[in-house]
């Protein structure tokens, strides 16, 4: 179910957590830091522990690179 919000509230659901009490750690922006945001959890944004990604992800991860970058010359 990853990544979705439905899953990410029936795990919540089933832990007794709030969204506030919850965390979602991911490697990817437009995928689970999207997600995290959809659910109100606190979005953490971490570095791939893998060098191997399928293609739609090494595509992904690109123009991630660019928003990112983009996104931190804007809080400048």
């Amino acid at each position: 179910g990853k990544p979705g919000t439905k899953k990410m509230r029936q795990v919540m659901a089933h832990l007794h957590v709030t969204p506030q009490q919850t965390a979602l750690i991911g490697d990817q922006a437009f995928t689970d830091m999207y997600c995290a945001n959809r659910a109100g959890v606190l979005a953490i944004l971490c570095r791939p522990i893998c060098n191997r990604d399928q293609l739609v992800t090494t595509v992904k991860r690109g123009a991630e690179a660019r928003a990112l970058r983009r996104h931190e010359r804007s809080r400048k």
